[in-house]
């Protein structure tokens, strides 16, 4: 996430759960979210660790207002607990910038991209097995996005793909 304004009134931190083969984890019970950066080798919380708030089955939010954060990077760390008890630790960077536009100075621009995954996706093995449409992480092994292919009928189809859909 990248914020190009160190005076935002509102930072929406969101997370999607999701399963290592891409699909939605729904099993998620409970979520953190905590902001720091990293001086010197230690850690310094902006935001300490603060409840996630359930918006959708595997969606989950806070909306933080940061005031006022000096142009630096910063981690926002979410903790996710499912039912098992099993937490999964995020980590995304967050980056304020200032922008020299000497139009407006004082527009704020919000962009949320995972860089990673794209390229990801783009750069990284594929695979089409059963009708489905498997992305894998670097490793070549783990599954990061698995997709369902379908012909323009709706019919499932490995030949003359027109439709693809998370299972």
């Amino acid at each position: 996430m990248i914020l190009i304004e160190k005076d935002a009134a509102e930072v929406p931190l969101i997370i999607y759960a999701a399963n290592p083969d891409g699909s939605e984890k729904d099993d998620v019970t409970s979520g953190t979210v905590r902001v720091y950066y990293i001086d010197g080798g230690s850690e310094t919380d902006v935001l300490a660790a603060t409840p996630l708030v359930n918006v959708a089955d595997n969606k989950w939010s806070y909306d933080w207002n940061p005031a006022s954060l000096p142009v630096r990077e910063y981690v926002a760390e979410f903790i996710l607990t499912d039912v098992f008890g099993t937490t999964a630790r995020v980590p995304e960077d967050l980056v304020v910038r200032e922008m020299a536009d000497m139009a407006r100075q004082s527009t704020l621009l919000l962009v949320q991209a995972d860089l990673e995954l794209v390229r990801k996706v783009e750069t990284g093995r594929w695979k089409i097995t059963a009708n489905q449409m498997t992305f894998y992480d670097d490793d070549g092994v783990t599954p990061l996005l698995v997709f369902n292919l379908y012909d323009q009928s709706g019919l499932p189809s490995m030949e003359n793909v027109f439709e693809r859909r998370v299972p």
